[in-house]
């Protein structure tokens, strides 16, 4: 591999000729480099076995082999490791998922589990929304 070029400075500090910034790779989109396959197979990004995407904050995008990408909220109620899930990936957004996250961590701060309050909210009598 050849070194690039430098000059240098008045101040005594060498920078290259070109820009080396460029060499970086671009993005590889929301799924990152973890559902990347080799072949036919990459253009469909079909992966091999589910995958958990980070996104930070306990906050996951399940990607499944048959091209299903759910989100996911894991987190710890009581000692217990519990996990709440938002959705599909096209039908609720990333922007959506993080703020379901957040409310979901709000909840925890004052001590509620966020999985029992869903399933209370579901079983209320009156109208669904």
């Amino acid at each position: 591999m050849r070194a690039a070029k430098s000059r240098a400075y008045a101040d005594g500090i060498r920078k290259p000729d070109r820009d080396v910034s460029r060499r970086t790779k671009p993005s590889a989109g929301l799924l990152g480099n973890f559902a990347r396959v080799r072949g036919p197979a990459a253009r469909q990004g079909v992966v091999r076995y589910p995958r958990r995407v980070s996104f930070g904050k306990s906050l996951y995008l399940l990607v499944t082999p048959k091209g299903g990408r759910l989100w996911q909220y894991r987190y710890r109620f009581q000692g217990r490791e519990k996990l709440l899930s938002f959705g599909g990936y096209p039908d609720v957004s990333m922007g959506n998922a993080r703020a379901r996250g957040r409310a979901a961590r709000q909840l925890l701060e004052f001590g509620i589990d966020t999985s029992e309050r869903r399933k209370e909210l579901r079983h209320m009598p009156g109208e669904r929304v």
